[in-house]
């Protein structure tokens, strides 16, 4: 039987920080770069398989405290030469449960309003690598 999460556990991580009560919208994603090989007289397409690549999106509420809000965070990491470490949690961060792991850079940094609305954040981070999906350990 399958067991479903819901998304008001999802926890962010954004280097030693928790970012998880900012942010409504979260989206991971993982791809693979293909080339076709096929070749004269073959009936099918064929592809072989190469680079792996993630991203990860965040949107949710602007808090600008100057030592902890998301504006002084992403104001810092957008462009910076240092990656940072990017942790979604999709149904918590309990033992076992997974998770989705990259080192990314910040590529965007997003500040929007409107009159009848929270003032919205949004980033998206580009990984050095891919987005890894891993397990945490559970202690025993």
């Amino acid at each position: 039987m399958p067991t479903f999460a819901h998304g008001k556990n999802v926890n962010v991580f954004l280097d030693e920080f928790d970012f998880s009560t900012y942010f409504t919208d979260v989206s991971a994603s993982t791809s693979v770069d293909t080339a076709e090989t096929s070749a004269f007289g073959t009936s099918a397409k064929s592809y072989i398989v190469g680079h792996r690549d993630g991203t990860v999106s965040l949107s949710g509420m602007f808090e600008a405290t100057a030592s902890t809000g998301t504006d002084e965070f992403f104001d810092d990491a957008l462009g910076n030469a240092t990656k940072t470490k990017v942790i979604v949690a999709p149904a918590g961060h309990s033992n076992g449960a997974g998770a989705i792991m990259l080192v990314a850079d910040d590529t965007s940094y997003e500040v929007s309003s409107a009159i009848a609305d929270v003032v919205q954040a949004s980033a998206e981070f580009q990984s050095t690598g891919s987005a890894t999906p891993v397990v945490a350990f559970t202690r025993r």
